[in-house]
């Protein structure tokens, strides 16, 4: 990176606004030279980002994010699913093109890049890599309100692997919400989350289970003939021998994805000799949800124990 954008971007891990040009004693003619030369990339309007052009829709809502929290300072706070991403954790089936954040002082309304929202109490506001921010409890609760069970099911169960979450802490931080609307689908949310959902994968194909009326065990030990773990299945429909697991966007390009595979097979051999049936489901399958429900009726009522 340009030495002038590394002290350019200190105080904001890679994104600045046009007021850093002035208090670094930087011009608007150098910032055009550096858009020109692909060293910056503008995130909207007076928002501009450094370093590699992320690849996806998360990527580009962190740099808004970072951006817009910057030029607004401390009259904001990133919120939703923009706090999400500031925490660490996943996301699902919300819009990407749109920061979003509480308001935390007056004179602040929704742009074309940033929403909003004004709870009726303020939140706790945490520091996350320089960004104000709710808690991670608090986004997870406001996405299950903001835009229904499953976006909000896969953040809690993000949260409760990847940060430790307790489910009292995502309990209380729904309860702040008070009567307010989509609260419904926040307290359905704390019914249905599940640690062992360890991606969005993992809890869609729970959740796609259990709304078909079964019982179900995430992270199934598959022990050999002295009684040992040797693999762990993603889910087990309880009452059968089927397992079922997630497979996502993983490559087994060039050797060493060659010898994943070979490992993945073996595997799989020897979780079937145990006399488990395994079934793997990938993201155009849990999209067509009929389809998806007649594979699992079918497995459950082959496999019954």
């Amino acid at each position: 990176m340009h030495p002038d954008l590394t002290r350019l971007t200190a105080l904001a891990e890679g994104v600045f606004v046009r007021a850093d040009l002035v208090g670094t004693g930087h011009t608007v003619r150098e910032l055009r030279t550096w858009l020109r030369e692909r060293h910056v990339r503008q995130a909207c309007r007076g928002v501009y980002a450094v370093g590699p052009v992320g690849t996806g829709p998360q990527d580009r809502l962190d740099d808004l994010t970072r951006g817009l929290a910057r030029l607004h300072g401390e009259r904001i706070a990133a919120s939703h699913h923009s706090a999400l991403l500031l925490h660490g954790l996943a996301t699902y089936d919300v819009p990407m093109g749109v920061a979003q954040a509480v308001r935390t002082s007056s004179g602040m309304d929704s742009s074309a890049h940033l929403r909003i929202w004004r709870p009726r109490r303020t939140p706790e506001i945490v520091v996350v890599g320089g960004v104000r921010t709710v808690t991670a409890a608090t986004a997870i609760a406001q996405v299950a309100a903001g835009y229904g069970l499953r976006p909000g099911v896969v953040a809690a169960d993000s949260g409760l692997h990847r940060l430790r979450l307790s489910r009292a802490a995502i309990e209380a931080a729904v309860g702040l919400l008070g009567e307010g609307p989509g609260v419904g689908a926040a307290r359905i949310m704390l019914e249905r989350l599940d640690p062992g959902g360890q991606s969005p994968g993992e809890s869609l194909l729970r959740l796609a289970a259990q709304d078909l009326g079964y019982a179900v065990q995430t992270q199934f030990p598959v022990l050999d003939q002295d009684g040992r773990a040797f693999a762990y299945a993603d889910l087990r429909i309880k009452g059968t021998r089927s397992l079922w697991e997630f497979d996502g966007a993983m490559k087994y390009d060039g050797v060493q994805g060659r010898e994943a595979l070979v490992q993945e097979k073996i595997r799989e051999d020897r979780i079937r000799a145990r006399g488990w049936a395994l079934d793997r489901v990938v993201w155009k399958e849990l999209a067509d949800v009929p389809q998806l429900a007649q594979r699992l009726r079918a497995a459950a009522a082959k496999l019954s124990t």
